[in-house]
């Protein structure tokens, strides 16, 4: 069996900021921006992340060229891993997926409804 990698990539940079421009867009609030404290936090992620990118760029010439561009970008824009698929065969991934969440969903939208 295949260890999982513990490092997750840029994809677990992008959803929290996805997730956190759609509660901005919702609510309004753009106050926020100002509160997260952005700069220090940056600063803190690169104190904790860089020493680790850069002990493995040192070991290797060819990791942040296969790390960053063929493991984020043409892995998901090219056919390189044999992967591509049409849109609805995700479908019943994405269907599965949420199953376990409609029961609390249905519970929750039939309670604000009787109120």
């Amino acid at each position: 069996m295949r260890p999982r990698r513990a490092e997750q990539g840029l994809i677990g940079i992008v959803l929290p900021l996805a997730a956190i421009a759609l509660y901005i867009l919702i609510k309004r609030d753009w106050g926020l921006i100002r509160r997260m404290r952005i700069v220090p936090g940056s600063i803190l992620f690169l104190v904790i992340a860089a020493p680790w990118f850069i002990a493995v760029s040192l070991a290797n010439d060819e990791f942040l060229r296969f790390f960053f561009i063929q493991e984020h970008f043409q892995r998901f824009t090219t056919e390189m891993h044999g992967r591509a698929r049409p849109a609805w065969y995700f479908l019943p991934i994405l269907a599965a997926g949420m199953a376990p969440w409609l029961l609390p969903l249905g519970f929750t939208l039939f309670h604000s409804i009787k109120k």
